[in-house]
């Protein structure tokens, strides 16, 4: 991290000194697509690990949970065929 320092030209009126301090980290991000989890896998799943670690790279993870979490208080909606799907929120 740089500390720069400030100051306003004499034109400015006032003799406040001010700091800026400038941030270079690198930042990684990692994008998924759609995510529909249901239950936790185990992490013996073949594949499993391979794909967790590639996800893992990024210092931020996005993904669009295609899902609800809730503990089924509800049934499924008679507007989407009755679909039914959700997850406990515990699988996150």
């Amino acid at each position: 991290m740089r500390r720069v320092k400030i100051r306003p030209g004499p034109d400015a009126g006032f003799k406040i000194k001010r700091e800026v301090f400038i941030v270079t980290t690198k930042m990684s991000f990692t994008a998924a697509g759609d995510m529909l989890v249901q239950r936790r896998l185990p992490g013996g799943y073949p594949g499993f690990a391979e794909i967790a670690a590639e996800i893992q790279k990024g210092d931020f993870r996005f993904f669009n949970l295609e899902t609800t979490l809730h503990d089924y208080e509800t049934y499924g909606s008679q507007y989407n065929g009755g679909s039914y799907l959700c997850a406990p929120p515990e699988v996150l």
